[in-house]
């Protein structure tokens, strides 16, 4: 997973490369579009991958959350076996606050470890540059550590910078009820105890398949794995703490299985869909306290015949993979201006070609 948001604490450059899908690929590079890259070795099909470039836009490691490939696209040292390789959003890498060449991979799967069923929890690796003669490494000892309190997260993690631009918080919900959302901050001296926020929103059977926050990280949409109903929330990056706002629903639609911020956070993209034949691309008004309000903002983008998975590009545009009944789409669509009403937000079909790897669901 790619934070977007990070984009203010993150050097430019080290968002530049993507790998994700069957083995695909591609690399940002001043103001030309996008290009198609064909060596990579970190794929997914539903799951997120995570990728880190240095600020000069180099490739330094990616990872899919079970196995972590350096920059030769070879297995890192000590970098397989890791747990979040099992649901759609369950890894995510932030570098490690004040520690030059060190980074936490955080990751939120099924371990078949205590407690189980189902055996969700989020553990973190710490990713050294230094290792293996620059290629990197995880650090011995600090391999699949469980983060205390959350040995019953719900299989999604997250992160947003805290409001010093400097700090991290990691963010999962835990399996209780009511449900509750942990942030745990990350500090040059790790990680702290979490801030509990708990959900005032009618509970959900389903374990949340995606959290999305906003650029600047005062909202979140919490989706619930192909389920029509979704949350949203705002949140206060300096103290943690997320706050319930309302649910909302896409009226005849089965499930939402992404969502997007514009830039700006005034608008919400989101793919509905009732079967990979009949699926929708839709825009929101976010700014919309209400969820009266804010459903009756629907505006249609357009009408497509896949699934897939929105991320917001380091050029400020809406990138999506696509994955429908035929997996092997290899091609990204994109909507070239998101802080637009939707009739002039400038969706473009099949715009970056992949060569032949297909996107899947699984852009980072």
């Amino acid at each position: 997973m790619m934070l977007l948001l990070v984009q203010g604490v993150y050097a430019q450059g080290e968002w530049n490369n993507w790998y994700f899908g069957g083995k695909a690929g591609i690399r940002f590079q001043d103001e030309s579009p996008p290009v198609a890259l064909l060596d990579g070795e970190c794929g997914a099909v539903r799951t997120v991958t995570s990728v880190i470039s240095d600020s000069s836009g180099q490739f330094l490691f990616s990872t899919n959350g079970g196995m972590v490939y350096n920059r030769l696209q070879l297995i890192m040292q000590n970098g397989n076996m890791l747990h979040g390789a099992n649901n759609y959003e369950a890894v995510i890498t932030v570098p490690f606050p004040g520690n030059p060449g060190k980074y936490y991979i955080f990751t939120d799967g099924l371990t078949g470890l205590p407690p189980a069923p189902p055996g969700y929890r989020m553990e973190y690796n710490i990713v050294d540059m230094t290792l293996d003669n620059g290629l990197g490494g995880i650090m011995p000892g600090f391999k699949n550590v469980l983060v205390p309190g959350a040995e019953l997260s719900s299989g999604t993690v997250t992160a947003v910078p805290h409001q010093n631009n400097r700090d991290f918080w990691i963010i999962v919900q835990i399996r209780d009820f009511p449900k509750k959302f942990l942030a745990y901050l990350l500090t040059s001296e790790g990680l702290r105890p979490p801030v509990i926020s708990t959900s005032t929103l009618q509970p959900s059977r389903y374990s949340p398949s995606r959290m999305r926050f906003s650029a600047d990280g005062h909202k979140m949409v919490c989706l619930y794995s192909m389920f029509q109903h979704a949350e949203f929330y705002t949140f206060d990056p300096s103290s943690g703490i997320l706050v319930s706002e309302y649910t909302f629903s896409c009226i005849g639609q089965f499930g939402i299985a992404s969502a997007e911020f514009s830039i700006d956070g005034k608008y919400l993209y989101i793919i509905t869909t009732n079967n990979p034949f009949n699926c929708k691309i839709a825009q929101f008004n976010a700014e919309l306290t209400d969820s009266i309000a804010f459903m009756a903002s629907e505006a249609k983008v357009a009408n497509t015949n896949y699934r897939g998975k929105m991320q917001l590009g380091p050029d400020w545009k809406i990138y999506i993979s696509k994955s429908g009944a035929n997996l092997s789409i290899d091609s990204l669509s994109v909507i070239h201006h998101p802080g637009n009403p939707a009739l002039l937000c400038g969706y473009q079909n099949n715009h970056i070609p992949l060569l032949g790897r297909p996107g899947m669901e699984s852009v980072p």
